[in-house]
């Protein structure tokens, strides 16, 4: 299990100018442990901590922390937002199988290559397939 940096989650929320609370901070911190994470999967992780934290409170500090640009939202049809830590431009790579989600490297300036660069506000690239896992699942059947 990871050991999270509750000093730099803070100094997150404190760079944009936003009041560090216990919530908050569980929410960055679960997100972080667990990867890219749905609504209902936070509030099922955080009713082990805080058992009196609302929905509403959840969805208003998931969405002051997207409008700030500390969490980023990804959007696949079909399933429900989920929701992680802003970083380094990724790709994601998405198993059409067991929906899990992967993060992976690449060089956003091949895809900018001939765009106005001042002009783009965000850029999301999905790579849907089946991953290794269920791969050689089915390969064992």
């Amino acid at each position: 299990m990871e050991v999270i940096d509750y000093a730099y989650l803070e100094s997150i929320l404190n760079k944009k100018n936003l009041k560090v609370t216990p919530q908050r901070l569980h929410i960055l911190s679960l997100i972080k442990q667990f990867g890219h994470m749905d609504i209902d999967e936070l509030y099922l992780q955080i009713k082990k901590n805080y058992p009196y934290m609302s929905l509403a409170t959840i969805y208003k500090n998931i969405s002051v922390m997207v409008e700030n640009g500390i969490l980023n939202e990804i959007k696949i049809a079909q399933q429900k937002t989920k929701y992680e830590l802003l970083a380094d431009f990724h790709a994601h790579f998405i198993c059409t199988n067991c929906k899990k989600i992967e993060d992976l490297d690449i060089d956003i300036s091949c895809i900018l290559k001939g765009f106005d660069q001042a002009s783009v506000q965000s850029v999301q690239l999905q790579i849907y397939g089946i991953c290794n896992a269920c791969q050689k699942k089915k390969n064992l059947i």
